[in-house]
C-alpha cells in the first residue's frame, strides 16, 4: 500500500503536544500558507505549511526555524476553512460552479477534466485535468459519469446493467464496451455507438471497492488517490507535484499545482472514516413519542475528507455501524440557528456491543453555548459494535432540539497498531 512517510524523527510530534524536541532545520522559514493538522487522534493545529519533504509536511516555528512532521502521527492535513467556524462556503460553492466531465470511480475517488476522445492501449478511457495531467481510468473501475451536469430526472445508477442516458433523456442500457470519441454499448439489439457529446451521463454496474493509502482533495472537486507527493523547486508559490494512484496513472508527465488547490489530504485514507459515510443501522423516536424525522446529510462531495453534514431532529437517536479498528471520535455539535431562543438539549455518546451501551461523552447542547466539540477516545471496540447518539430534552422541553453535527470523524487503528 502506498504511503506518504517522512525520514525517521526520534522524537514526538511536538507540533501537536508541545514539545521542542524535534530536530530542527536552522534555515530561516519560507513563506507559507495557513492549514490544520490533524494529528492521529484528530486533534487540530492550525499551522504554517512552507513546503513538503519526502511526502510530509514541512512547518514553520515562530522562531523562523522549520521542521518536517512524520506522517506517521499525522491524519490528516486540511485547509483552514474546513474547521466550522472558519467555513465560509467559497470552496464549495467554487466546487458546486465547476463544469465539465465528472467521473466516479468504485472507491469513491471523483475526478473532473475533459474526455478525450483517443483510448489507451489496454482500453481505458483517458481524462485531462489540468492539476494531474492525463488519468487513465480502466471501465471496471467506472461506477458513474457526467457531462455538465448530467441529466435532470435521471434514474439511478443500476447494480445489475450499465446505462447510458443521452442529452435528450433517452436511456440505452446493456454493456458498455468502451468510451472515447464514442460509447460504444452492446444492447439486447446489437451494438450501438453514441457520440460521447450525445451523451448526458453514463454509469457502470460495478460493485464498490475499497480506497487505501494516501488521497487529496482539491479546488476543483477532484478526489483521488495518490502514489507521491512532492514540493517542486520554486518554493515561493508552494508548487506540488502530484501522482496518481497506480492504476490511473498514464506514461504523461503530471502537471504541476500548488499547495493552495489542496483542500485536504489524508496520509491513509484507512486511519479515518466519516461517520456521514457509515451505515445508518437505526433510528428511534425519543420514548413517549410515536415519530421522528430520519437524520439528513448535507452533501458532502464538497467537504475535505468527505466529513459531511448531518442534521437531526430531537429528541432521537440513531446508530450508526462502527468501522474495524475504531478508535476515537472527533467532530463539533451545534444547535441550528433556527433552535433560537428555546433550543437546549443534552447529546449523549455511547458504544453499543451486543445490546450494552456505554456511555462515551454527554454534553449540553444550547443556542447560547454555540458549537461544542466532542473529542473522545472509543476503547476496547469490540467487532460488530454501533455508535449511538441520543438527544435528550433539555430544560425547555423538546422544543427546537434541531441538532447539526459538524466535521465527525472516526479515527482508527490500522492492522498491526494499538490504540
Amino acid at each position: 500500500m502506498p504511503s506518504l512517510n517522512a525520514s525517521a524523527c526520534a522524537c514526538a510530534l511536538s507540533l501537536l503536544v508541545g514539545a521542542d524536541a524535534c530536530a530542527l532545520d536552522a534555515t530561516p522559514s519560507r513563506e507559507g500558507i495557513e492549514v490544520v493538522l490533524l494529528g492521529r487522534d484528530l486533534g487540530p493545529r492550525t499551522v504554517t505549511l512552507v513546503g513538503f519533504e519526502d511526502g510530509a509536511p514541512v512547518v514553520a516555528r515562530p522562531d523562523g526555524t522549520e521542521r518536517t512532521v512524520p506522517t506517521d502521527e499525522l491524519a490528516a492535513l486540511v485547509q483552514a476553512t474546513w474547521l466550522p467556524e472558519l467555513d465560509d462556503g467559497v470552496m464549495r460553492r467554487m466546487i458546486s460552479a465547476s463544469s465539465g466531465t465528472r467521473l466516479e470511480l468504485t472507491t469513491g475517488e471523483q475526478l473532473v477534466g475533459s474526455l478525450r476522445p483517443e483510448t489507451l492501449e489496454d482500453g481505458r478511457c483517458v481524462l485531462a485535468n489540468p492539476q494531474l495531467g492525463l488519468l487513465g481510468i480502466s471501465l471496471d473501475e467506472l461506477r458513474h459519469l457526467t457531462v455538465k451536469g448530467g441529466v435532470p430526472g435521471a434514474p439511478e445508477p443500476s447494480a445489475t446493467v450499465d446505462r447510458v442516458v443521452l442529452a435528450n433523456g433517452d436511456i440505452l442500457e446493456g454493456f458498455i464496451d468502451s468510451i472515447g470519441e464514442n460509447v460504444v454499448i452492446e444492447t439486447d439489439s446489437g451494438v450501438t455507438e453514441v457520440p460521447i457529446k450525445s451523451v448526458g451521463e453514463l454509469s457502470l454496474a460495478n460493485q464498490p471497492t475499497e480506497l487505501t493509502g494516501p488521497v487529496v482533495w482539491l479546488a476543483d472537486g477532484t478526489v483521488i488517490g495518490l502514489e507521491s507527493i512532492e514540493q517542486s523547486a520554486d518554493a515561493r508559490s508552494l508548487p506540488l507535484r502530484l501522482t496518481a494512484r497506480q492504476g490511473l496513472r498514464t506514461d504523461d508527465e503530471p502537471s504541476h499545482t500548488t499547495a493552495r488547490a489542496v483542500r485536504g489530504l489524508m496520509f491513509d485514507f484507512e486511519r479515518v472514516t466519516p461517520v456521514s459515510r457509515l451505515e445508518v443501522v437505526e433510528t428511534l423516536a425519543a420514548p413517549g413519542r410515536t415519530f421522528t424525522d430520519p437524520i439528513v446529510l448535507d452533501p458532502d462531495d464538497e467537504v475535505a475528507l468527505w466529513a459531511g453534514t448531518i442534521r437531526m431532529s430531537g429528541p432521537m437517536s440513531v446508530e450508526w455501524m462502527l468501522p474495524d479498528g475504531a478508535a476515537g471520535l472527533a467532530g463539533w455539535i451545534r444547535l441550528d440557528e433556527r433552535a433560537a431562543p428555546w433550543g437546549d438539549c443534552i447529546a449523549r455518546v455511547e458504544v453499543v456491543t451486543q445490546g450494552a451501551p456505554r456511555v462515551i461523552a454527554s454534553e449540553r447542547v444550547s443556542v447560547e453555548g454555540g458549537r461544542v466539540r466532542i473529542h473522545t477516545p472509543l476503547a476496547d471496540v469490540e467487532p460488530g459494535s454501533r455508535l449511538r447518539l441520543t438527544i435528550e430534552a433539555g430544560r425547555y422541553g423538546p422544543v427546537r432540539d434541531w441538532v447539526v453535527l459538524e466535521r465527525w470523524l472516526i479515527w482508527r487503528d490500522t492492522p498491526g497498531e494499538g490504540s
